[in-house]
């Protein structure tokens, strides 16, 4: 496993989904002419349920958040809502 996000949207409120989408093709075409069997994960700005769709739908194999949980009103809300987006949009591609 390896997580690629790009420096410049780590901690924002600006979703690599929505601002750079290139960089989750790009990043997953370099990682998996190294290696297939290496899962990648993208992340940087994702801090709502709907950040979580938008990265799985741009093609991200995995995702994490760290202030997008920490900084939350409800932390366990935000956590339990990012799982089951995560769960259904993933079913939703891989069925």
């Amino acid at each position: 496993m390896i997580l690629a996000e790009p420096p410049d949207l780590i901690g924002t409120t600006r979703s690599l989904a929505r601002e750079n989408r290139g960089f989750i093709t790009r990043s997953l075409e370099l990682v998996k002419g190294i290696n297939p069997n290496i899962i990648v994960f993208h992340s940087a700005g994702i801090r709502t349920a709907a950040d979580v769709v938008d990265i799985i739908r741009a093609g991200a194999e995995a995702t994490g958040t760290t202030s997008g949980i920490v900084r939350a009103d409800n932390p366990i809300r935000q956590m339990d809502e990012m799982l089951i987006a995560l769960r259904q949009t993933w079913q939703e591609m891989h069925p």
